[in-house]
């Protein structure tokens, strides 16, 4: 019998059907296994599902983190709590159309597509720091 995370089980493998969200297919897994499996039997997954299953729902509060920080480090370096919000207030929320239209983040919101997220947070407040210095 094959063990995963020190438990006997029992591996299913699948393809998600082009087009379909990695998270609908898991809760239709998810939803079968409830209808079918006996009281006592859990999934677990591995790979890919495993990583959109427990970092998923971390992404609002490493965002927010993120964006702390980047707004401590802009009150550090221009030593005013006022400028880094009007910087990041003005240019930050521009940021989501086009980050929630790209392709990456359309079809899941995997660890890749929040990191990338991140960092483009980072690199809007630096292009508002810019347009502040300049005007």
């Amino acid at each position: 019998m094959k063990k995963f995370q020190q438990l006997n089980a029992v591996r299913i493998q699948g393809v998600v059907p082009p087009g379909v969200p990695l998270d609908q297919a898991l809760r239709v897994l998810e939803d079968a296994a409830k209808a079918t499996l006996p009281q006592g039997f859990t999934v677990d997954y591995a790979g890919e599902s495993r990583q959109l299953r427990v970092e998923g729902s971390k992404f609002l509060g490493t965002f927010l983190l993120s964006a702390i920080l980047i707004y401590l480090v802009l009150a550090a370096q221009f030593e005013s709590f006022r400028d880094p919000f009007i910087i990041l207030a003005g240019s930050v929320p521009w940021l989501f159309p086009g980050a929630c239209c790209s392709p990456s983040w359309a079809d899941d919101a995997h660890i890749y597509s929040q990191v990338g997220l991140i960092t483009l947070v980072g690199l809007i407040s630096k292009n508002g720091i810019l347009i502040c210095a300049v005007c």
